[in-house]
């Protein structure tokens, strides 16, 4: 079945087989607080809504340096993978610090429009002459 993605077996593959793909990073915040996993590997039916969630997309990330050093001879396969897993990672923890921040200014800015709003916002009396 071709989905658009390398099958499993491909990562195994060697490098010079392997078309460039194109790697894009995504983080996400609070996934684990909407549709928690169990010890026993089951999740409740219903998420729980309402719930933060951050979710941030990254810049496409580069590999066409990397494999022409490979290509090249100047750096080996497993030097390579290294490498890219190295970029991968570096990307991921970028966006991490970036979700965090975003997470925070979001509950802060929902902290002081609740706070400016009042304690029962959502309950207003419209149309009964109040």
């Amino acid at each position: 079945m071709e989905y658009g993605g390398l099958p499993i077996a491909q990562g195994g593959k060697p490098m010079d087989e392997v078309e460039m793909p194109i790697v894009i990073p995504i983080y996400h915040l609070g996934m684990e607080d909407i549709l928690r996993l169990f010890p026993d590997n089951s999740s409740p039916i219903f998420p729980k809504l309402g719930m933060p969630l951050t979710i941030v997309f990254g810049e496409p990330i580069e590999f066409g340096s990397l494999m022409q050093e490979y290509k090249d001879g100047k750096i080996d396969e497993v030097e390579a993978r290294v490498k890219m897993t190295e970029r991968v990672f570096d990307a991921l923890e970028e966006l991490k610090r970036v979700a965090l921040r975003l997470q925070k200014e979001q509950a802060e800015l929902a902290e002081k429009d609740r706070i400016a709003k009042g304690r029962w916002w959502w309950i207003q009396p419209a149309g009964w002459g109040w």
